[in-house]
């Protein structure tokens, strides 16, 4: 199995919160939720409990988290309010790590580059803009994992079929490390 690493955000805390912005999705699907649960496993990332994880969030940084769910780059876990998941929670969250992991190949930046071109930038880059203080790298990065949590929902239908065909190759080459 190929081991990702993935470092602390300069930035920030090293999380990618999932905030309510404009649309509202429906309940999980348990089949998404295994498959997501999966690739956790894969990738050796933690689901933790919420209350916990805010408890600590908070002591350690000052404030409170301000979030449906959370992905902790730095210590690779992923932590969920239990009322407030959504269908595209879990694989938001799973996408945050598979973005991040690969945002220095080449191929990725340029994606990461071309978000602002898509409808979900436009309907999610003011709420995570304010959240970001204006840090438009870590934005780009948020929007694109929600994108890569369409096309992980649906096979990428509620994409564009130019960003459906970028979302597949991505995955196409996410699963390629690992078989490498």
């Amino acid at each position: 199995r190929t081991q990702l690493y993935v470092a602390k955000l300069m930035a920030t805390d090293g999380t990618f919160p999932q905030l309510d912005t404009v649309k509202q999705l429906g309940l999980p699907d348990p089949k998404i939720t295994d498959q997501m649960k999966g690739i956790m496993n894969d990738l050796g990332i933690s689901l933790v409990n919420w209350e916990q994880y805010s408890d600590w969030y908070e002591k350690k940084y000052g404030k409170p988290v301000h979030a449906n769910a959370i992905a902790d780059m730095t210590n690779k876990v992923i932590a969920m309010r239990k009322n407030g998941e959504r269908l595209d929670t879990l694989p938001e969250e799973v996408s945050h790590f598979i973005i991040y992991a690969m945002k220095d190949i080449p191929w990725v930046k340029s994606l990461i580059s071309r978000v602002e071109e898509t409808p979900e930038w436009l309907e999610h880059s003011a709420a995570y803009t304010r959240y970001y203080n204006g840090d438009m790298d870590l934005v780009r990065l948020e929007v694109l994992g929600k994108i890569l949590a369409k096309g992980l929902i649906n096979e990428g239908q509620a994409l564009t079929p130019k960003w459906r065909r970028y979302i597949m190759e991505l995955w196409d080459r996410f699963l390629a490390l690992f078989n490498s």
